[in-house]
């Protein structure tokens, strides 16, 4: 699956990245404000970061106060054939990724098992998340 490899490698780099960043404030709440397509990748961010072994990563879980989601696809959206189809036509221009928007697409397996795994982190007793 090739946009399922996309949207997790985009999750973990922003993971990671973030995780770095946070080295000398590593008690820092965070407050996710994400838009669109970003929104699935915070969500997978914050998976990667729950499933991780390494203490920074965790804490970036353990941080979140809040995320707020502006214009997230969480259950697809049937603008994901055209965006894929303008994605192709400006991939002549410039570099585009038309299979990450599969993902986007209604009743996409990998989004149903995203939410599905996001629900149920956020319904742990010791998740502290607000989701607006």
């Amino acid at each position: 699956m090739t946009s399922s490899n996309k949207l997790r490698s985009h999750a973990e780099s922003f993971a990671f990245a973030l995780a770095n960043l946070r080295e000398d404030c590593p008690g820092r709440p965070i407050i996710f404000i994400s838009h669109s397509l970003g929104g699935l990748v915070c969500e997978q961010a914050l998976l990667c970061c729950r499933s991780s072994n390494a203490k920074r990563m965790r804490s970036v879980l353990d941080c979140t106060e809040a995320i707020i989601f502006m214009g997230t696809p969480h259950f697809g959206s049937h603008l994901a054939n055209w965006g894929r189809t303008l994605a192709k036509l400006l991939g002549n221009i410039y570099t585009t990724n038309p299979d990450l928007l599969g993902v986007l697409e209604p009743g996409s397996q990998l989004l149903v098992n995203l939410q599905t795994d996001f629900q149920q982190m956020l319904l742990n007793p010791k998740a502290h998340i607000s989701v607006l």
